[in-house]
């Protein structure tokens, strides 16, 4: 019977990077991923500079495969285009197919055990084992769930939890891909539409909540087409995905849930890489303290991920704004100011430099010190 410290269940972008600082560390780990790499994965592909910081921050460079890395952003309210701005900070895209195969095999080259194809068909929690789909056994110390938004291990914590949003999105190839990325409000309720520009093709897509809308899937061939970015030849694929709502506890005893599973996902902009990545890292330092400090792994996690949990409350209050009562006032305060939408996309999109309660006043504070010194100038 093989023996590990730590088994990942999933090895998308946040069971790859636990295994890989696991395994850098000399912490003996396997992850357990039920597809075969490269493999297809429901995303926008567009990642933050708050991504790709902690990117860099764990893998030690930011040599990855973008395809594609623009400032230029377009909000439309409808058909309607309201704002466009150049952002300080700019946006990388990827195709998930690439993005996570590059890190999974950064994982392997430094000796990381992947097994691919495989599934746990049952988790023995009092004698820590798990039994594969080829009946092999393998013993552990910490168990991770990293299996996405349908995880299978979160039903030992929490059996209720369900993802309450879905996407659904198409690669459109064009040969003149332009650099705008385009956020399409009033697309779906609850949600928002994009488009995003990779290398030859464009990622058209809706997101939002199930239960506001009734039939997404012809929400979404609808907004395509009013774009003129529907393709008869390209497949389009859903996922559903979590939206504001999260496991409170997402560790118990010496299980733990990192990422999608454990429902980390801004419900504001619907990134979820970031919270990914920064859990993947929380749930890395628990590990360690419970090794080396025989610390309680479950309360040393549940503390360190508090501040995602903050984050998404915080989210929800400010999603207040884009309510069927409230967005269309919201919109236009926004049309036409192009200050106010790359203030958000600079400090609150692309990195977390202002809080979601604080960004109003905030925004206020810097506009007010700006005709301040624009009026010193003139004097």
């Amino acid at each position: 019977m093989k023996q590990v410290d730590v088994i990942i269940v999933g090895g998308g972008p946040a069971g790859s990077s636990l295994g890989y600082l696991l395994q850098k560390k000399g912490i003996s780990n396997c992850i357990i991923e039920r597809k075969t790499f490269p493999r297809n994965k429901v995303c926008g592909g567009l990642l933050t500079k708050k991504t790709y910081d902690i990117l860099n921050d764990i893998y030690g460079d930011t040599e990855f495969p973008f395809e594609r890395i623009s400032t230029n952003v377009t909000l439309f309210c409808g058909h309607e285009r309201i704002s466009n701005v150049t952002t300080f900070t700019p946006f990388y895209f990827v195709e998930r197919i690439d993005f996570d195969f590059n890190l999974i095999t950064r994982y392997k080259n430094i000796g990381g055990n992947l097994q691919e194809n495989r599934r746990v068909i049952k988790l023995d929690q009092a004698n820590h084992k798990v039994i594969l789909d080829n009946d092999e056994v393998i013993e552990y110390k910490v168990i991770v769930g990293a299996d996405g938004a349908n995880s299978q291990i979160r039903k030992y914590i929490d059996k209720d939890y369900r993802p309450n949003a879905l996407c659904i999105e198409q690669n459109v190839v064009s040969n003149d891909v332009s650099d705008e990325i385009q956020i399409y409000f009033g697309a779906i309720r609850s949600g928002y539409g994009w488009c995003f520009p990779k290398r030859n093709h464009y990622t058209v897509g809706i997101g939002g909540k199930i239960e506001k809308n009734k039939d997404i899937k012809r929400s979404f061939i609808d907004f395509a087409r009013k774009i003129d970015k529907y393709s008869n030849s390209s497949p389009f694929v859903g996922a559903v995905i979590p939206y504001g709502e999260y496991v409170k506890k997402p560790s118990v005893g010496n299980l733990v849930l990192i990422g999608d599973a454990a429902g980390f996902v801004d419900p504001i902009t619907g990134e979820g890489l970031f919270f990914a990545l920064y859990s993947a890292k929380c749930a890395y330092e628990a590990i360690i303290e419970l090794i080396e400090c025989k610390h309680d792994l479950a309360s040393t996690y549940n503390s360190k991920i508090k501040i995602i949990q903050k984050k998404i409350k915080e989210a929800n209050r400010f999603n207040l704004l884009f309510s069927d009562l409230l967005k269309p006032l919201f919109l236009f305060i926004v049309k036409g100011k192009a200050n106010i939408t790359r203030y958000v996309c600079d400090n609150l999109v692309s990195e977390y430099k202002v809080p979601y309660t604080k960004l109003i006043p905030q925004y206020i504070k810097v506009r007010r010190q700006r005709k301040k010194n624009e009026k010193q100038k003139r004097q």
